[in-house]
């Protein structure tokens, strides 16, 4: 979920899809869920702290998009257009 969803926050649709649209990127670039937790307060603090770290991909390109689009601020992410 968007880090606005978690917060319970405004929902705009288009900025939440693009955010899942990274996560789903990041996975099939890296193999995995860009956050990894124990329990749902923890994914909820990753999330919101929008930090991610790439162990397998090296293509900067890749990395800048992905981080682009996994901004924790919705209004900060990439359109779809």
């Amino acid at each position: 979920m968007a880090p606005e969803v978690i917060s319970r926050k405004e929902y705009i649709g288009e900025q939440a899809d693009i955010w899942s649209f990274g996560v789903v990127v990041y996975a099939l670039g890296e193999g995995r869920h860009p956050f990894k937790a124990e329990t749902y307060s923890e994914l909820e603090r990753l999330v919101n702290r929008g930090k991610i770290e790439f162990k397998k991909i090296k293509d900067n390109k890749f990395i800048d998009f992905v981080k682009k689009i996994l901004k924790p601020k919705g209004s900060e992410r990439p359109t779809a257009r």
